[in-house]
């Protein structure tokens, strides 16, 4: 019911390098510990840890450095 009339379509697509490495940060000062899970085939458009439209190989590999 809170969010019935939210307009999910509108939000991003991904959440963007900069906002994981803030909420890394976050996390390591308030002591939260944890997991943090990735989809890795997301929307079945490719592996994570191979190909995604739109990413090049290196933006792939600086994203799954900084969650790994």
């Amino acid at each position: 019911e809170k969010f019935k009339d939210t307009d999910w379509k509108s939000w991003p697509q991904e959440i963007p390098d900069s906002f994981v490495r803030k909420f890394g940060s976050w996390c390591r000062e308030h002591g939260v510990k944890g997991k943090y899970s990735i989809v890795p085939f997301p929307a079945c458009v490719g592996w994570v840890d191979r190909v995604m439209p739109g990413w090049s190989r290196q933006e792939l590999r600086e994203s799954l450095g900084l969650v790994r």
